[in-house]
């Protein structure tokens, strides 16, 4: 239905000579992509408000969003089983601290959150499938992926030994091991 939109834009744009139709494809590649992007921010800010914990979530989002982009990981064959992922991601974290859960999970939390971030360290990035690196960009992107490390770690460090049930501390940790675990699974073909 969303991409029937997309249809109906391009469509219109080629009509009335906006775009070329030999660039149809490209396109429609960037506004879905653009649809699907608006539609996992919406369901982001939904369950932040359904959750009252919008700032948390936020904070998952500036965190984990430009980790994510940088240190790659596993994709969902389709695009529309990214956004379920993401959207059962969200109102798992969103839950946890709506319910103060993470005060269960803390203990054992800053030994997996170290892991994580080893795991991130070593193997960033991981290419996507249909998207593989050059040599540069593979530099690059473990560059970037490092540096956003290492200042998220640093500000968990501060966060943690201001408070160790800090929910934003736990925000940081639990978005660097969902990173972990999506670089460790594998990639589909």
């Amino acid at each position: 239905m969303l991409f029937n939109l997309t249809d109906k834009l391009l469509d219109s744009q080629i009509k009335n000579n906006k775009i070329e139709e030999s660039d149809r494809e490209l396109y429609q590649y960037g506004y879905n992509l653009l649809i699907l992007q608006c539609l996992n921010f919406s369901v982001l800010v939904l369950i932040s408000l359904l959750f009252h914990c919008l700032i948390y979530m936020a904070l998952f989002a500036v965190v984990y969003i430009p980790l994510r982009s940088y240190a790659g990981g596993y994709h969902a064959s389709i695009p529309i089983g990214c956004a379920i992922f993401s959207a059962i991601l969200e109102l798992v974290i969103a839950a946890t601290l709506r319910f103060s859960l993470f005060n269960f999970l803390l203990p054992g939390m800053f030994a997996l959150t170290f892991v994580a971030q080893i795991i991130i360290w070593l193997n960033a990035p991981i290419e996507a499938v249909h998207k593989p690196l050059g040599d540069g960009q593979k530099q690059k992107f473990r560059k970037i992926t490092r540096t956003i490390l290492l200042i998220e770690a640093a500000v968990l460090i501060v966060l943690c030994m201001k408070n160790h049930h800090s929910p934003a501390g736990f925000v940081i940790g639990i978005s660097h091991i969902i990173l972990a675990m999506m670089m460790l699974l594998p990639q589909k073909e």
